[in-house]
Formats: structure tokens, C-alpha cells, sequence
């Protein structure tokens, strides 16, 4: 019933995980285990949140449709009440890039805010557990559009009383089973986001960190 990804999918996004591993979480430093065994009921809700620092980053409720205490498959579609950086929302009613870009220094600086928005467009499936370092999602469009995979690279996930708490890595995959091809999403926002990630940019200051 749940469904599941091409294997072309899993193959890409391991490969590209094996190109990735020195910038990925350190689970060993850092004691993180992945996911516990408890597991969901069929039909439940569960609540994916990401969370930096203690603090609430995003969070968006799905239906579970399989979990068998290490992989959970997940289920959100159009008309969900979901809660979002304010800047993300404020993107997708202007697409002003300098918005969208502003997300970034926010994050680093924790200084964000948190709007409703609701989800629309897309049935969003994800499989949780493949690999403690990503998640494989699918995106089908209501309207009868193509159906795109995307790997989404992240924290760990913990399992919680309500759902599951990870952090999105803001690295993400575009996936193509069929000519077995993958290519980057969102290149500007993932260097952005890696120039305040290795001190060359202060969020504070919005300018080169390391000044003499």
C-alpha cells in the first residue's frame, strides 16, 4: 500500500552519499543512533519537525502509511496545515530571490520566525530509515504533472512522542531513475548556506568573518 522508490533512486543517492561523507553529521561524535524501534500506527499522524539548537524550524503533519520500527513511510498532500520560516513563505507568494536567500543568515543567527502555510500542488511521499543520513521523497502533482525524486540529505532522525525530529541539511538531490542521472537542487542556497556553515560569512554582520 505505502509503495516504494525505484532501486535506481537508492543506488543514486548512495553513490552521491559516498561523495558527501566528509561534510555529512558525524553520528559517532556526536552519539547519535538514528532512529528508535518504537514504531507508528498504520493511519497514524506523525509530525515531522526539523529542529536546530531546541528550536523549531519547520514541522508539518503526515499520515503514516508502513513503519516497521526502522523505516517509516510517510504521507502529506495539499490542504495540510504546515509551519515554515516566514521567509520561505514570504518567497513563494513573491519569488523575490533576496528573500529566499535571507533564510540562509537567519538560520545561522537562529534568529528565524515561524508562519502557518498550507500545503498545495504536490502528494509528498517520503521513506524515512534508508540511510540515517538522508530521506527519499516523492513528489506527484495533483494536476497530473511528472512525478519528481528528490534525496534530502538531514540530521539523523529521532523518533519523538508525536513524530520525528531531524534538521535538513539544505543539500538536496533531484533524482532521474530512468536515465539513472541526478543533478543539484538549489546550487546558490547550498553555497550560501555552506560560506556561514564554514565561517567565511558572519550572520551578523552579513560580511567576510575573518577580517584582519
Amino acid at each position: 500500500m505505502a509503495g516504494r522508490y525505484p532501486s535506481a533512486v537508492e543506488r543514486l543517492a548512495l553513490a552521491a552519499k559516498l561523495m558527501l561523507a566528509p561534510r555529512l553529521t558525524d553520528r559517532a561524535r556526536n552519539g547519535d543512533r538514528g532512529m528508535a524501534s518504537a514504531t507508528f500506527a498504520i493511519g497514524a499522524t506523525a509530525v515531522r519537525r526539523d529542529v536546530l539548537d531546541g528550536r523549531v524550524w519547520s514541522a508539518a503533519a503526515h499520515r503514516v502509511l508502513d513503519d516497521d520500527g526502522q523505516r517509516l513511510t510517510l504521507c502529506c498532500w495539499p490542504g495540510v496545515t504546515t509551519y515554515a520560516p516566514t521567509t520561505w513563505i514570504e518567497w513563494l507568494g513573491n519569488r523575490d530571490d533576496a528573500v529566499r536567500k535571507q533564510g540562509i543568515p537567519d538560520l545561522a543567527a537562529g534568529r528565524w520566525d515561524l508562519g502557518e502555510w498550507i500545503w498545495r500542488d504536490t502528494v509528498l511521499l517520503t521513506w524515512v530509515g534508508l540511510d540515517p543520513d538522508f530521506s527519499v521523497q516523492r513528489f506527484q502533482a495533483v494536476s497530473g504533472g511528472s512525478t519528481q525524486w528528490k534525496i534530502n540529505f538531514e540530521r539523523p532522525v529521532r523518533r519523538t512522542a508525536i513524530g520525528i525530529d531531524t534538521f535538513d541539511l539544505l543539500l538536496d538531490l533531484i533524482a532521474d531513475p530512468a536515465r539513472d542521472r541526478w543533478s543539484w537542487k538549489d546550487e546558490d542556497v547550498r553555497h550560501e548556506a555552506l560560506l556561514y556553515r564554514v565561517g567565511v560569512k558572519d550572520p551578523c554582520r552579513g560580511s567576510v568573518a575573518a577580517e584582519p
